[in-house]
């Protein structure tokens, strides 16, 4: 996933995406935490005794 913006223009002979590598690495923890994430349990922390 981090790869690909920069990958793919390289390839086709092109520079580059116009976007920030801070964006690139973003939305790429923004879309795997939100698919592996684990969800959030109502009361049942183990965090919450102490």
């Amino acid at each position: 996933m981090l790869n690909e913006p920069s990958l793919w223009p390289w390839m086709i002979g092109r520079e580059g995406l116009p976007l920030a590598a801070e964006d690139v690495v973003e939305e790429t923890l923004r879309t795997f935490l939100q698919r592996y994430r684990l969800p959030q349990s109502k009361g049942n922390n183990k965090d919450d005794a102490r």
